[in-house]
């Protein structure tokens, strides 16, 4: 009886640690030690029928015999149990989170050596003066999003449901998510969705928003590490069933809206927001054009600065992660007349 007990209890806790079965992991744990606790027990007393085990089980409870001897390794053993599917669990996490960066690596490798696009690493301000307002600014910012730490907002290129992307997403989105989540200190994985939680509390309970449509919400802990102040999530691309997600018709409208947002609020900001970061917005999973996208955006932020001189908003910006992007970026800012510069 002692052996089959301690048999069936790690084929039990065994069964239930594979993936796909660990939701009842908790259950079947307290389980798998009732029975293995039962193995040294019953082994003890059928050897020494007259033997004791005395001690204390709990604070201010004790027990004595083959009770506390039950009590004491089904205790111990279930707070062990857990402990290791925890540690597995976190190992596993750790393992997909490095498995997602090491695909990143290879991509960009296959890149460089397609000859493609290529990522810039050095994070560079690039500026334009509006002719007619001097204390106004366009500006280009290269490289990676995480790099950047001067700019008051973000903007996140979203869906129309508002849904951001995975934290380990290869986009603004998921970038802007995980950045701006609260982190585990050890393992550096998300323990709270600081950011997707304050846009899904935003809708309300609605599922869509209509194009264009901005929502601005915390920066998470991207205040603390980058000095962000807040994310204004822009309606930029739509989906549709079958097809996947299409750039909106007048993109340029997503940044006039996320202007006018900023100028709102920035009416009751005891500290206006004096500066704004975009990226190309629907030119990634919507497969807007970079050169066409590029210029409505520019347009549009060109347009509202110059009609609304007193503007609190002094420096609008826009990203260009690639060599290609940048390129696109400075031959039409160099082109425009609203514009001088660079400086």
């Amino acid at each position: 009886m002692a052996i089959a007990s301690l048999l069936v209890g790690i084929a039990i806790f065994m069964w239930f640690s594979i993936t796909g079965r660990d939701q009842h992991l908790q259950t079947a744990n307290l389980i798998a030690w009732l029975l293995i606790a039962l193995f040294p027990v019953l082994l003890i007393f059928s050897f020494f029928p007259n033997s004791s085990f005395s001690g204390g089980i709990a604070k201010g409870v004790s027990a004595s015999g083959a009770i506390a001897a039950f009590v004491f390794l089904w205790w111990r053993g279930t707070q062990a149990g857990i402990k290791a599917a925890e540690t597995d669990d976190h190992k596993a996490k750790i393992q997909a989170q490095n498995a997602v960066i090491a695909g990143l690596e290879r991509d960009l490798k296959v890149q460089k050596t397609q000859g493609g696009p290529r990522v810039i690493d050095e994070t560079v301000q690039h500026l334009y003066n509006i002719r007619q307002l001097k204390n106004k600014s366009i500006g280009i910012v290269t490289g990676n999003l995480i790099n950047v730490k001067f700019v008051d907002i973000w903007v996140n290129s979203e869906n129309t449901n508002m849904q951001m992307a995975s934290f380990f997403d290869r986009s603004i989105s998921g970038a802007i998510r995980y950045l701006g989540a609260r982190k585990d200190p050890v393992s550096g994985l998300p323990t709270e969705d600081l950011i997707g939680d304050a846009l899904a509390e935003q809708m309300h309970g609605n599922l869509f928003v209509i194009p264009g449509t901005v929502r601005l919400t915390t920066p998470g802990d991207l205040a603390g590490t980058h000095g962000v102040r807040g994310i204004l999530h822009v309606a930029a691309v739509q989906g549709q069933p079958g097809v996947g997600y299409r750039q909106i018709e007048g993109i340029g409208s997503c940044v006039t809206n996320a202007l006018t947002v900023l100028d709102e609020r920035n009416k009751t900001e005891n500290q206006p927001f004096r500066s704004v970061l975009f990226p190309l917005m629907g030119a990634g999973q919507g497969r807007g054009d970079e050169e066409r996208t590029a210029r409505a955006l520019l347009s549009a932020a060109t347009d509202y600065l110059t009609a609304h001189p007193g503007s609190a908003l002094n420096r609008v910006y826009f990203l260009a992660y690639t060599d290609a992007q940048l390129a696109t970026w400075q031959k039409l800012l160099g082109a425009s007349k609203q514009l001088a510069g660079p400086n």
